[in-house]
């Protein structure tokens, strides 16, 4: 059984433990939050544009995974390989119609990457604002506990003055039945 003075730091501890891991998470959400949005402005692109938005800075950190670096390898050593056949063929040559379905083809692949990787992204956020969702409550619990503990010490010193009234009748009465 703690003492309220006991009670109280330990539940203010508490307080601050989780007023701690709610600005961590507070600010993982945040950075998660542009990390979906991102994602999900790529996932609204398609072919040569999505290939060109790969290539700048912002969107590649978004965007990290070995399957995507081949992809975009590949599609630079096809792009490569068209220019150098466009200057010998028409675009009806069969092999610049291969080099451009296999273009066509990684840029659906590309694609696919990511938007899965907006999905996982997206559920990882949900995770966070969950578990951010938890520690809200749990905070809320214990400052509610930590209200209630002033009333839990007048509420004792009642109980004491009742027992110090008790003791001092009984001790009348002793002294009555003495006399």
């Amino acid at each position: 059984f703690y003492g309220t003075e006991e009670t109280s730091r330990f539940l203010l501890n508490k307080v601050s433990s989780l007023e701690l891991k709610l600005s961590s998470l507070n600010g993982d959400i945040s950075s998660q939050e542009l990390r979906v949005a991102n994602l999900a402005g790529l996932s609204e692109k398609t072919g040569s544009e999505l290939e060109s938005e790969l290539s700048f800075s912002v969107s590649q950190h978004v965007l990290q995974s070995g399957i995507v670096s081949n992809i975009k390898y590949a599609l630079q050593s096809l792009n490569l390989k068209k220019e150098e056949l466009t200057q010998k063929y028409t675009d009806r040559h069969p092999d610049v119609i291969a080099v451009n379905a296999q273009i066509a083809d990684l840029h659906r692949d590309l694609k696919l990457q990511v938007e899965n990787a907006h999905r996982v992204e997206k559920g990882t956020l949900q995770e966070m604002q969950a578990r951010r969702s938890a520690v809200l409550r749990e905070l809320t619990d214990v400052r509610r506990e930590l209200d209630k503990v002033p009333d839990i010490e007048r509420e004792l010193g009642e109980i004491d003055a009742k027992i110090a009234g008790l003791e001092a009748l009984e001790v009348t009465q002793e002294i009555g039945l003495c006399v």
